[in-house]
């Protein structure tokens, strides 16, 4: 992928958008913080089982009601994923259009990087982050 754009994926309207929703998120208390964390972390995990082949499975397999799942504190409730499923699982994964699929790898701090699956929004919401940092 040439510099210029890699450039544009990182900057761009949909950056700066997000960029002032973190900003706002950073002006609220720790308890409406929380309370955010906690309905996200359950989106997530919905949005997860519902449009991913590989989360509804092996969610149903792990014997995980999604719909027990009410905050962060059930995390123990989900079954962990190993990066040696991750890689055997990707394509089943992945949960989004095609079309906006981009590959990314993780450094290989294990002796092997991961292959993951970004999305435009996933990069501009990453730099967005990064900005604010």
């Amino acid at each position: 992928m040439n510099d210029w754009i890699k450039y544009i994926l990182r900057n761009n309207l949909y950056t700066n958008h997000y960029q002032k929703i973190i900003d706002k998120i950073y002006k609220k208390s720790n308890d409406e913080i929380i309370n955010l964390y906690n309905i996200k972390f359950k989106e997530i995990i919905n949005h997860a089982y519902s449009h991913s082949k590989f989360y509804n499975s092996y969610y149903k397999k792990n014997g995980v009601d999604v719909n027990e799942i009410k905050s962060i504190n059930d995390i123990d409730k989900l079954p962990i994923i190993t990066s040696k499923i991750i890689k055997n699982e990707i394509n089943k994964i992945y949960c989004g259009n095609s079309i906006f699929k981009i590959e990314g790898l993780t450094s290989g701090t294990t002796g092997s990087p991961l292959t993951t699956f970004r999305t435009i929004k996933s990069i501009n919401i990453e730099n967005a982050f990064l900005r604010n940092y």
